[in-house]
């Protein structure tokens, strides 16, 4: 355990006289150990201590030389401070931490300084030189990471060839300046040519300071990094609307699972970063470089965006693409969308034998470094042990690429390319070999932290570890030392058949730390995970990552990656338990997209199986499987399908006592969202509530948890806490890029804005979501989306805007002709109106088709009044409000007794809900055509207008928010009608 003490010399005084300098020394300081997981522990006045993990030695030490730099700046105002760094073999009570750190100090004077105690000064030697004070050590010089940039020593500026770099400024300086039509500059090179090294040596030359965007493919991901020096300042160069795009797409460069919208959400992403980057080059006034590393091993789909951002940016000269690829047939490697881009290529000639001997400087005596195996006649190091090593291997690479580029006339292609290299590995110390194995084992799955967190538990030092990563990356092994990722996947099956590494040892002990690192939270990567451990043969591991995963993709509605998902990765390994999960999730699967059971037989044979069918083959998991539980939720899902809500129910709560049982937090989540959703379907939106709450408290699925508590207080009235809801739901879906519950939150958010008469603001919200949408290239909400923009400016009284809108979207859903028909009436062309809805009575309603706890986009009542109003007693909204509404009409038009004795048996009818948000219209509507005279065949009016009233009062006082409930009484139209109508009669 590591103890970091920090102390400040008349903190007090200095608090009151300077409070402005002590907060900026505290977060100065503070922030610098928190951020490298420092926990404070202990605090008295100016006095701190922290704790760290003792496997986190180098960002420790570099967190207190940040911490000593940072306060430097301030030691001019400040009265002095001292640090201390003290390392305990054993773990000590917090309160004997506190006192030996105390002891230490006791009679120093503070004075800036930085101190190691006798336990540190032994832990931190590799990382600084110090001298002995007293009973410590003070620091006096520290040896930090990265401290010492490039220089003339590293083997990037000895591979360099003179000849090349002048080759490659001389053409493509004049792409840069603008002297030649715009094109793509491909550098070509065989593995061993160099070609990385000397294309940035040219664009050092060319661009001197200015920055680089750099594009470079990761190890099992589809889209690739991206980095250049003013990333973390993309805002600060975009329009609004670009930067709320921003917003939601910026997560595209931090998650590892699959995109629900793959070439959409990363062409947005890819866009807009690089679109910041051209204008931060155009400020600067120079031009704008993107560097695509390793393109032979980019992705389709990444070379389709950069396909598309070329042609986008090339015509104006905006942008300079410069390639580097390692092969020798380009054409094939570029796909169909590259070779319509204008390039141009060079290919890096064969080294001649004077300039071999000028580039390794001192040469090895006549190259002799390289000798012929006697067998197999590849090239072989048998000496030259004084020679550096990551020059040694570079002499390797320069001779094979001259060799063979001499025999042969081309470069290197052949499939023994690699023995050489892979002679040259077999020489070097086996601690090397192991760690570019588990580099290439774990494909980019440790950051640099986590691979030396996991050494820590081998027998190789953290001195040796950031010795061998800085030689794997000086040799051109890995990308850097920052980024593991490996640059020749060629060499992981020599290093899996080498017999020499402890491979059963570190596999088993590489699966334990990444299973661990990764329930902590501290992967993202679950897909690469689970080829991982599908390739170690962790069986219980493989079960429960597949499940996360097929879980995280139905959750997030990423209905055609988990169908891919499915059909490729479920023959990796097969258990019981994965086919109890393969069920399963076919079932959901079949829930969120079976269509409505008004579709006729032959459209569902062409659709596959349905999930009654489905459902009647499934094997039912046993009891004590950890898969028992998830197929109760999936049974309840499916019941709540036939609206059977008392075997939802059922089920649902059983599942929450097997995930009680087992002591699964995540699963009692979902179970409880189950039975929430039960008690909805079941007409109970307050008992619903209280399920959602708890699901939300359990952990996991807080976003779906919190979206249908917005449903389930906007169903009772309480519009305020539900605008709340749907807000943050929309957040926690951006955050985990699951874009179609972000579209449906934000979908719910404008209805809101709707029902409080916000009708300008409903329209803002629809015409964002609109643009999203397109965006996304999704168009399944388009034609709600529309309907509900031309509605709200209906009610905005923009008939003409409405109109255009509704001419074409009146042709697609029975939701658009009936906004159409309001927009009759309120035009005052109330036969037409009528006549409309008379022709909709007569359309069957197909949007009765429960996706569980998924959604569709039938109508804008799906998402609230059909989840809740009516499914228990087979009534759904839509229809209910063209009944009412058609009734009133013809009542208003001309008094009729049948429209009147309609309306009185459509508001008796004993399926209605009285949770239904619109009861207090249909009451208002009643009364509207009901004689202003009493009549014994007939209720009375104004007792209707006051059961109108008393409803429109009921859930306006449930709502938090002062300005919305006066929104809702006065700015919703037929609330303010009924609430003046219930004045003139001394009703309110």
């Amino acid at each position: 355990m590591v103890y970091c003490a920090l102390e400040f010399n008349g903190f007090r005084q200095l608090k009151k006289t300077e409070p402005e300098l002590c907060e900026k020394a505290l977060k100065t300081s503070c922030t610098a150990l928190e951020l490298r997981g420092g926990r404070r522990v202990f605090e008295d006045g100016g006095y701190f201590i922290f704790s760290f993990p003792s496997h986190a030695a180098r960002h420790v030490f570099e967190a207190a030389c940040d911490v000593e730099e940072g306060l430097a700046g301030l030691a001019d105002k400040l009265m002095g401070f001292l640090l201390l760094l003290e390392f305990f073999q054993k773990e000590p009570r917090k309160e004997a931490a506190r006192d030996f750190l105390r002891s230490l100090t006791a009679v120093r004077e503070i004075d800036d300084s930085f101190l190691l105690g006798p336990g540190g000064a032994n832990f931190f030697k590799a990382f600084c030189s110090m001298e002995k004070s007293g009973s410590c050590f003070r620091v006096v010089h520290s040896r930090r990471k990265g401290a010492s940039g490039p220089g003339p020593k590293e083997a990037r500026d000895f591979c360099l060839r003179k000849k090349v770099v002048e080759e490659i400024v001389s053409r493509l300086g004049k792409y840069i300046d603008c002297e030649k039509p715009p094109r793509a500059f491909f550098v070509r090179g065989s593995a061993f040519a160099g070609a990385p090294y000397q294309v940035d040596a040219a664009l050092k030359k060319l661009l001197g300071g200015s920055p680089v965007c750099e594009v470079y493919p990761l190890p099992g991901r589809e889209l690739p990094a991206l980095e250049f020096s003013g990333f973390g300042d993309i805002p600060s160069v975009l329009s609004q609307t670009e930067k709320s795009l921003w917003e939601i797409l910026k997560n595209v460069f931090l998650r590892a699972r699959p995109l629900e919208f793959p070439f959409a959400e990363a062409l947005g992403a890819y866009s807009l970063a690089l679109t910041a980057y051209i204008r931060q080059c155009e400020n600067a006034g120079s031009p704008a470089i993107l560097l695509c590393s390793e393109f032979q091993a980019m992705p389709e789909l990444a070379k389709r965006i950069l396909a598309l951002l070329f042609s986008r940016n090339l015509p104006d000269w905006r942008l300079v693409p410069v390639c580097v690829f390692r092969g020798n047939t380009l054409h094939d490697a570029l796909g169909e969308e590259f070779k319509k881009i204008p390039r141009v290529e060079y290919e890096i000639p064969p080294l001649e034998e004077d300039e071999i001997s000028s580039i390794i400087t001192p040469p090895p005596p006549s190259l002799a470094l390289f000798q012929a195996e006697p067998k197999g006649g590849s090239m072989n190091i048998s000496g030259g042990r004084g020679f550096p090593r990551s020059r040694e291997i570079h002499a390797l690479y320069f001779a094979l690429f001259s060799g063979e580029a001499q025999e042969t006339g081309k470069s290197s292609a052949a499939s023994g390319e690699f023995q050489p290299l892979i002679n040259f590995l077999r020489k070097e110390d086996r601690e090397l070999r192991e760690i570019l194995w588990i580099i290439q084992e774990a494909a980019g799955l440790l950051s640099r932290p986590m691979m030396e967190e996991f050494l820590a538990g081998l027998d190789i030092t953290l001195g040796q570890c950031g010795d061998i990563i800085r030689q794997l990356a000086d040799m051109g092994l890995i990308r850097s030392e920052k980024n593991l990722v490996p640059l020749f996947p060629e060499l992981r099956r020599f290093l899996r058949k080498d017999e020499s590494l402890r491979k059963e040892k570190i596999t088993e002990a590489l699966s334990a730390f990444l299973y661990a690192a990764w329930k902590d939270g501290k992967i993202a990567g679950e897909y690469i995970l689970l080829d991982f451990f599908a390739e170690s043969r962790k069986g219980p591991w493989l079960t429960e990552v597949f499940h996360a995963c097929i879980t995280e993709l139905l959750d997030t509605g990423n209905i055609q990656e988990a169908q891919r998902f499915l059909r490729e990765k479920f023959t990796v390994f097969h258990t019981n338990d994965m086919m109890s999960i393969q069920s399963f999730a076919a079932l959901r699967l079949a829930l969120l997209t079976e269509e409505c059971t008004g579709s006729s037989e032959e459209e569902d044979n062409k659709k596959g199986e349905t999930s009654t069918e489905i459902f009647s083959r499934l094997e039912p998991a046993p009891k004590d499987s950890p898969c028992y539980a998830d197929g109760l939720i999936q049974k309840a899902l499916y019941w709540l399908r036939q609206a059977d809500c008392k075997e939802a129910l059922d089920c649902a709560k059983n599942a929450v006592m097997s995930f009680q049982g087992q002591k699964r937090q995540d699963g009692l989540s979902r179970a409880y969202t189950a039975v929430g959703l039960a008690m909805l379907a079941a007409d109970a939106p307050e008992e619903a509530l209280d399920y959602f709450l708890m699901a939300r408290e359990s952990g996991s699925g807080s976003m779906k948890s919190i979206f249908f508590e917005g449903v389930c207080r906007f169903i009772t009235g309480n519009l305020s806490r539900a605008l709340d809801n749907f807000t943050r739901a929309a957040e926690l879906a951006a955050d985990s890029a699951a874009r179609r519950w972000t579209l449906a939150a934000r979908f719910l958010e404008g209805r809101i804005f709707f029902e409080l008469g916000e009708y300008a603001e409903a329209c803002r919200a629809f015409e964002l979501l609109l643009c999203e949408a397109e965006s996304l290239q999704y168009s399944q909400p388009a034609h709600v989306l529309y309907a509900w923009l031309a509605r709200s400016f209906i009610y905005k009284g923009e008939f003409r805007a409405a109109g255009r809108i509704l001419e074409k979207e009146s042709a697609y859903s029975l939701e658009a002709m009936f906004f159409h028909a309001e927009a009759d009436y309120f035009k005052k062309n109330y036969k037409k109106a009528e006549t409309r809805l008379e022709s909709l009575l007569g359309i069957p309603y197909r949007a009765d088709a429960f996706r569980g706890d998924g959604f569709m986009w039938s109508d804008g009542f799906y998402f609230a009044e059909n989840l809740a109003i009516g499914r228990k007693a087979g009534v759904f909204f839509l229809p209910n409000q063209l009944r009412f509404f058609h009734t009133y009409l013809c009542g208003e038009r001309e008094t009729s007794s049948s429209a009147i004795a309609m309306m009185g048996r459509l508001i008796r009818d004993e399926r209605n809900s009285k949770n239904d948000p619109s009861l207090r219209l249909y009451y208002y509507w009643y009364s509207k055509i009901l004689p202003e005279e009493q009549s014994p065949a007939y209720e009375a009016r104004f007792t209707v207008l006051g059961r109108a009233m008393q409803n429109l009062q009921a859930r306006t006082s449930k709502m938090d928010n002062p300005a919305h409930k006066r929104a809702f009484t006065e700015k919703n139209y037929w609330n303010r009608l009924l609430k003046e109508d219930a004045r003139r009669h001394n009703l309110a």
